[in-house]
């Protein structure tokens, strides 16, 4: 599997849940369990720069393997690094 990046483009803290838009122009689903560290989820928000698993299911496709790269433009990580949080 391959790996992609893309910006987090709504969150929901109630719900848990995150809509992720791909550099690949597709929109994924994603929650908490697919993030590579949990705790990373709740510091996400709309704009949040991640890269994950491309996973298609029935329902549509999943951001698997979540990892953050960036809260905001100006906290981006190069490329090949992750966030620590």
């Amino acid at each position: 599997m391959y790996r992609i990046r893309g910006t987090v483009k709504l969150t929901s803290t109630v719900k848990k849940f995150a809509i992720v838009t791909g550099d690949d122009g597709r929109e994924y689903f994603s929650i908490p369990s697919l993030f590579r560290f949990a705790q990373a989820y709740s510091c996400i928000r709309p704009g949040s720069s991640v890269e994950f698993d491309p996973t298609p299911t029935p329902s549509g496709w999943r951001a698997t393997d979540v990892t953050v790269l960036s809260l905001t433009a100006k906290d981006a990580v190069p490329h090949g690094e992750e966030k620590r949080l």
